[in-house]
């Protein structure tokens, strides 16, 4: 009888342990997967994008996902042999700033044949209605906003310099869409000087330094975004020309809000790139999740000028 009632303690002993066993299996296999998202930017050439690169990557951690970040230096090609990389490592979802608003048409169609969601971060692309979402600013309403103030200051007569971005750029594009409709309705401002700064404030420099070269009477310049409005700005101070030519930009990092302040930069369109990253991660993530988003997530602009700015700058 001991032996029987060991070895049936024994058998008892070793079923607990087999299903147990099961048990703790099933739960370790249900637990929730951290998943892993791959964000593409163009560049990180000045403060703003590389905030937002790091905002990106801090709004992942924040929200318990790992985000990979991709800089692509403006060149599409490498921007699209990035998201192959991304493909092959078969990340969870893919979070796409174009280096070229028509050159990441086949890198969508790729991500979307191997069954990885994507959206798109800042700026659009072509073929956006493959995405399933937008998340970022109105690009045209950037150029709407700072040429509504241009014409303020000016009265509605003078002439402009426009520094652009890359020529191509969807931002670019839009930007300048967006300040031509306002143009249009001040004809009293012309646009004497054109040509592109790439985002950067060297080549920005350069270019208002050959501008002012000519001896052109020149009332305002604006630039697509604050990289370049700094070299503007650091132009017109060897040229002291401070304050005789007003300076316009876009995004509003500290430095410019600082210029702002010490009046050596007009005015800027306010993007809050820590908004904008936190609701591209989240919105990535519930697409991931096989969730319903909003195919448009917009991120509100504000025009900071000497009057707003100590509001915003910290």
């Amino acid at each position: 009888m001991n032996g029987r009632r060991l070895s049936l303690v024994i058998l008892a002993v070793l079923v607990l342990l087999a299903f147990g066993g099961q048990a703790l299996f099933a739960t370790g296999s249900s637990e929730k997967k951290v998943k892993n998202f791959a964000y593409f930017i163009p560049h990180q050439g000045n403060s703003f994008m590389a905030g937002l690169a790091q905002n990106i990557a801090d709004a992942g951690k924040a929200q318990g996902v790992n985000v990979k970040v991709y800089t692509a230096d403006n060149d599409p090609a490498k921007q699209n042999s990035q998201v192959d990389e991304a493909i092959a490592q078969k990340v969870d979802g893919i979070m796409l700033e174009p280096a070229s608003f028509d050159g990441l048409t086949s890198a969508v169609k790729a991500v979307l044949a191997a069954k990885i969601p994507i959206i798109t971060v800042h700026e659009s692309v072509a073929n956006q209605e493959l995405c399933a979402s937008f998340v970022g600013i109105d690009m045209k309403q950037i150029g709407v906003q700072r040429m509504t103030q241009v014409a303020k200051d000016l009265g509605g007569h003078g002439n402009i310099a426009h520094v652009e971005g890359g020529l191509g750029h969807p931002a670019q594009i839009a930007i300048g869409e967006g300040g031509v409709s306002v143009l249009q309705q001040n004809p009293g401002m012309k646009v004497i000087f054109e040509g592109t700064g790439n985002w950067v404030a060297p080549d920005a420099m350069s270019l208002v330094e050959n501008w002012m070269s000519t001896g052109k009477q020149i009332d305002a310049i604006v630039c697509d975004n604050d990289g370049m409005a700094m070299g503007v700005v650091q132009a017109l101070r060897a040229a002291n020309k401070i304050g005789k030519i007003k300076v316009y930009g876009g995004d509003a990092p500290p430095e410019a809000m600082k210029a702002i302040k010490a009046g050596e930069e007009a005015a800027s369109i306010y993007v809050d790139s820590k908004i904008e990253a936190q609701l591209a991660v989240k919105t990535m993530i519930a697409v991931a999740e096989g969730k319903t988003v909003d195919k448009l997530v917009l991120v509100p602009l504000v025009t900071i000028t000497k009057d707003n700015v100590d509001q915003y700058l910290k």
